[in-house]
């Protein structure tokens, strides 16, 4: 009784047959070449870039209250900026403040590259942090700028 358990186990059983098969010389030759990442250039960043302009806001440049934000924004150490006079006034005004915190200063209207690099050239040197940034996660939540988003609260 015993060999014959083990003698079933060591055949094979065909359970269901689904379909016909193919015949392997379909498959021999047929290499799948790894298609290469696209190798980036200035020519072609610049013009990634270059397709973000003119960068806009539904904010308004204008005065604001201090107030506190949402949870969700608590632990945010940024500040809100354009390219506008207005806006470039109130980052010099601020700087050592935004230098002394360590704020990213993030730019949420700009109308062309060049002034996004020129500013960018400027803001890198006087040793702070620039990045473009689509204001619409701040809808609803803060409507004007400038603004230095710290602790939890909105200054300006």
């Amino acid at each position: 009784m015993i060999k014959l358990a083990s003698f079933i186990f060591l055949s094979s059983v065909v359970i269901a047959d689904f379909g016909s098969t193919v015949d392997l010389k379909h498959y021999i030759g047929n290499k799948q070449e790894a298609s290469k990442p696209k190798q980036a250039s200035i020519e072609s960043v610049s013009k990634s870039l270059e397709n973000k302009f003119p960068l806009n806001t539904k904010m308004n440049l204008g005065k604001v209250e201090q107030f506190e934000v949402s949870d969700k924004f608590k632990t945010l150490n940024m500040a809100l900026i354009s390219d506008e006079p207005a806006a470039l006034n109130w980052l010099n005004r601020n700087y050592d403040k935004l230098k002394s915190s360590g704020a990213i200063i993030a730019l949420i209207k700009v109308d062309t590259l060049q002034n996004y690099q020129q500013l960018n050239s400027i803001v890198t040197k006087a040793g702070l942090n620039l990045a473009l940034l689509d204001s619409s996660i701040f809808d609803g939540e803060i409507t004007s700028y400038p603004v230095l988003i710290q602790n939890g609260m909105v200054t300006q």
